[in-house]
């Protein structure tokens, strides 16, 4: 009797989800054929004015996707030039560093006074071109802004190294501080050449990404060129049958 009464529920469940899926569509079908009913009952220039009317909405549709497009297009421009010139001003950088490094070695190695004033001029340089690019990356990625400083500090250690360095001094008081400068300056290049790569991703990923709004912007234009088409010759196609046969039926 359990198993009796437990089956009858099921079926009660099964038949009552069958009638809401009929019903859903009764009413789906009810909707649509009021729709097609309140299409017919317009009369010719109402069916006209509803067709261009849409055609349009469509037309004032495709202008405003447009124009937010191409202000999208000037402002992602404007990224891509600045994400360029930072990547430029990074490979510059390292340049930099690194004739600061090879004079700094050359120091270390001859004592020569010349030296010394050269690599800091370098460091100078890099160090300007510090000063933009921290400017420029603030209140950006992070990871970069983390990148310049430790750039920053690296090259005033580098700075004070070079500043310090004593060719006169005892010959193990002149090795500590040649290995100590060479150490420092390769560590500066290496953290400038790692924001150079930076950099440079950033602009690749940039120039992708308005490549791809570009294609974005293509593909929209075309897909409501079409639907615009599409809708003028289904309205062409209509009147030719509905407005050419009223004209034969009057001609007869």
């Amino acid at each position: 009797l359990r198993m009796s009464a437990l089956q009858e529920l099921a079926i009660d469940l099964e038949a009552e989800q069958a009638s809401e899926i009929e019903n859903e569509a009764a009413r789906s079908d009810t909707r649509i054929g009021a729709l097609g009913a309140w299409f017919s009952g317009l009369s010719v220039g109402r069916k006209i004015s509803m067709f261009y009317g849409v055609n349009l909405a469509l037309a004032l549709f495709a202008g405003l996707v447009f124009i937010g497009f191409f202000v999208e297009v000037g402002n992602r421009a404007d990224q891509i030039n600045t994400t360029h010139d930072l990547a430029i001003d990074a490979e510059r950088l390292v340049t930099d560093i690194s004739q600061a490094q090879r004079h700094a070695e050359s120091l270390v190695t001859s004592g020569a006074a010349v030296r010394a004033t050269q690599s800091l001029s370098e460091l100078s340089r890099a160090e300007t071109k510090l000063n933009g690019l921290r400017e420029a990356t603030q209140g950006s990625d992070g990871q970069a802004i983390d990148r310049v400083a430790l750039i920053e500090a690296a090259a005033q250690d580098f700075r004070s190294q070079i500043d310090a360095f004593d060719p006169d001094a005892t010959r193990a008081r002149r090795e500590a501080q040649a290995a100590e400068v060479i150490a420092t300056g390769s560590a500066t290049l290496e953290a400038s050449r790692d924001l150079a790569q930076m950099m440079g991703e950033e602009a690749d990923r940039m120039s992708d990404s308005g490549a791809n709004l570009l294609s974005t912007l293509l593909l929209v234009w075309i897909a409501l060129a079409g639907l615009l088409t599409v809708m003028t010759l289904i309205a062409q196609r209509y009147f030719d049958r509905s407005v050419g046969g009223s004209i034969r039926q009057l001609a007869e």
